[in-house]
């Protein structure tokens, strides 16, 4: 069976875990070293929030999605749904992206971005996956 419970290593990288109280042990840990945070910027009274989930969220198989970027209202109401990543230089570049869309900025960053990725509509949710990949 494929696992659903992630931590991350030293460099930031998801590593599976197959032991519940071991997982919640390392979330409580990070949580409070403020490690789950991949980025949290906010542009017109509204904060992009990118995270590291901890658990697999491709409930259609495949590689784990473990990280979302969410947009929240200054009343801290999520709006705009959610986009969900891989890996941590994923949803890095994800977040970066979102906030260049809310600033209204055409970068060669925001545009690099979206030659690399694509958006997927998977249950209302969009994720992000690679060009090409599965």
């Amino acid at each position: 069976m494929a696992p659903t419970m992630y931590i991350l290593d030293e460099h930031n990288t998801p590593v599976p875990c197959y032991e519940a109280v071991q997982w919640g042990i390392w979330m409580e840990a990070a949580r409070n070293e403020q490690r789950l945070h991949v980025g949290s910027t906010e542009v017109d009274g509204m904060v992009v929030s990118t995270v590291f989930l901890g658990l697999d969220h491709n409930f259609m198989g495949g590689e784990p999605l473990l990280f979302e970027t969410m947009i929240f209202n200054k009343y801290g109401s999520a709006v705009d749904g959610q986009s969900r990543y891989h890996t941590w230089q994923e949803a890095d570049m994800g977040h970066k992206a979102v906030v260049l869309k809310l600033k209204g900025t055409v970068a060669s960053e925001s545009e690099e971005v979206a030659k690399r990725y694509r958006v997927v509509r998977m249950g209302g949710v969009k994720t992000t996956k690679p060009k090409g990949g599965k």
